[in-house]
């Protein structure tokens, strides 16, 4: 297990160092594609993908990153959270309840990390000014590196290796009906981020893309994969009249 909590420890500090900024920045950040990662390591995809799925439920209606703030950190929560439901048998509504409180615990440690990093980012100046580009880049990527082995790696090995005991001893105390209203809670909450994000499709100008797919599902028994691929046909469309009326009308002008 201790092996098994280190790679996921590596896991998360692959989901946060600097040079993934740009690289699978968007992949990183989502439970259904680190549950697939995390269930190969823990030799159960299967189990850690109906996880995952159910952690996406919940972020889907959470915004993050705006304006270089971090409201949550899902990388954090689906690390810890789905090792922990496969190492305990925990139920997926059960672990969703968890995934709150580890993914805003992770904005702790981003918020630090941006005021350490404006330290480097000083001392990068200076080097700079020496013409020095191989320092520039081991200052850029060996100082993030640094911080997120303190503070992603060793956190997260130590959290999942010792945590299934923990978290077992801890179900064990709550009461029953406790456990049982958790497990409703999170059953509910996979609920609360779809209703977000249809509080934006809810806009006019989506709620046609809304109801094509609905009743292509509905009537035309169309499987995910298929809804999609005539989604994405869809968008691009869509994207294509909109510049071809945007060009009219600069050309008009």
């Amino acid at each position: 297990m201790l092996v098994q909590s280190f790679f996921i420890g590596i896991l998360y500090f692959f989901c946060r160092w600097t040079p993934n900024y740009t690289f699978l920045l968007e992949a990183v950040y989502k439970p259904t594609f680190l549950a697939v990662i995390i269930g190969l390591i823990m030799g159960d995809v299967k189990t850690a993908c109906i996880i995952g799925a159910y952690l996406q439920a919940v972020y889907l209606g959470l915004v993050t990153n705006l304006g270089g703030v971090a409201t949550i950190d899902k990388g954090l929560g689906s690390c810890i959270v789905i090792p922990l439901a496969l190492a305990t048998g925990m139920s997926p509504e059960l672990a969703v309840s968890f995934a709150i409180p580890f993914g805003l615990l992770g904005t702790l440690t981003i918020n630090l990390s941006k005021v350490y990093m404006s330290f480097i980012a000083n001392m990068v100046d200076k080097v700079a000014e020496q013409g020095n580009a191989v320092k520039v880049r081991l200052l850029h990527l060996g100082g993030s590196a640094a911080y997120w082995v303190v503070f992603g790696i060793i956190p997260v090995t130590l959290i999942v290796y010792l945590g299934p005991n923990a978290v077992s001893a801890v179900i064990n105390l709550i009461p029953q009906r406790l456990v049982t209203g958790l497990t409703v809670a999170g059953g509910l909450m996979p609920a609360l981020g779809f209703a977000m994000t249809v509080r934006v499709i809810g806009r006019k100008d989506y709620l046609p893309f809304f109801f094509l797919g609905f009743f292509l599902v509905k009537y035309f028994e169309l499987p995910s994969i298929g809804c999609a691929i005539f989604a994405a046909i869809a968008a691009v469309i869509y994207i294509q009249l909109s510049g071809g009326k945007a060009d009219g009308k600069a050309a008009a002008a």
